[in-house]
């Protein structure tokens, strides 16, 4: 089943990985990629045109991750994932050991870096309502939400709290027809003294499409009002065959960028091709072997930089 945003699911149970990025990448200084819950809200996922933005080969030298699920319930199931990256560079290689439980109700994450943990849980609390706790250590960064949700009126409501910039942000999701939502954000970066608000506008009749609009003002004390406009798609054209889009525009500066990109899906291997406004061309190969073995060959072309990387990896799983 594919998920790129545009499927809802009960609070407290996993979302699929994308089928295209369901492999792992090269190590890079964040959480690993385990199945994690949606968060709760379609508004509040960044992912919609999910093909976007991937293929990054950031990372020299080699990498190697191992995943293994330890549970075979998939209502209480453990995952524990060990990575490593940057061996043969100059650099110190990277590490990340990963480790997640999942439950009807709920999920519990960790992910311990060289320098630095994260840590996140999520609870439902009552029969509509979770709460959720990050804690990212070497920054001693906490962000807590708390989630509301009403089946009678389809409203969903979010409340955040972010001790970086002191930020709180409400929201509220409302379902106005078959496959179309409506949200309002509203935030406020208490250290900047600026505030801001943010509507938006979901669109996804079935699983093979999903179409967002979203314009955003934030207010400043300081410097100048910044409003922004962003729309994006996702199409599956054919069963093996998607497209995906994503266009920026700056009110301000007058000024815009986009990004698009192409998938296909064989049988055994993924091919995935993107491109942005600044010419950067991104191709990603992914092939399986087996059940439990995957290779992934990348290349980025960043032109306006002067770079060009290409990188191959394998993903071992069990």
């Amino acid at each position: 089943m594919i998920s790129h945003g545009g499927i809802k699911r009960e609070v407290g149970t996993p979302q699929p990985q994308d089928t295209w990025n369901r492999f792992r990448k090269y190590i890079q200084e964040r959480p690993a990629n385990l199945k994690q819950p949606r968060k709760f809200g379609s508004l509040s996922s960044e992912a919609d045109s999910g093909i976007l933005s991937e293929g990054d080969v950031s990372n020299d030298g080699v990498s190697i991750q191992a995943v293994t699920v330890l549970a075979s319930d998939p209502s209480k199931e453990v995952q524990v994932a060990y990575a490593v990256g940057g061996l043969g560079t100059q650099a110190p290689p990277r590490s990340n050991l990963a480790m997640q439980f999942s439950h009807p109700n709920g999920w519990l994450s960790s992910q311990v870096y060289s320098n630095f943990i994260v840590s996140t849980i999520r609870q439902r609390l009552l029969k509509n309502v979770s709460g959720e706790v990050t804690y990212v250590g070497h920054q001693d960064y906490f962000k807590t939400a708390l989630d509301i949700s009403s089946p009678a009126t389809k409203t969903q409501y979010n409340v955040e709290h972010e001790t970086q910039n002191n930020q709180l942000s409400l929201s509220c999701v409302q379902a106005v027809a078959p496959g179309l939502e409506v949200g309002i954000k509203g935030f406020a970066f208490n250290n900047d003294h600026d505030t801001g608000v943010s509507v938006k506008a979901r669109y996804s009749p079935d699983d093979t499409s999903v179409y967002t609009a979203s314009l955003s003002h934030i207010g400043s004390q300081e410097s100048k009002n910044r409003t922004n406009f962003r729309g994006s798609f996702y199409q599956k054209v054919e069963n093996d065959f998607s497209v995906a889009g994503r266009i920026d525009y700056d009110v301000d500066k007058k000024s815009s960028s986009y990004e698009f990109g192409v998938v296909r899906e064989a049988t055994n291997a993924v091919y995935k091709v993107t491109a942005d406004s600044d010419y950067n061309l991104k191709a990603n190969l992914t092939m399986k072997f087996g059940t439990a073995t995957q290779m992934e060959i990348l290349m980025d072309s960043q032109p306006l930089d002067h770079q060009y990387k290409f990188g191959f990896g394998f993903v071992l799983t069990s």
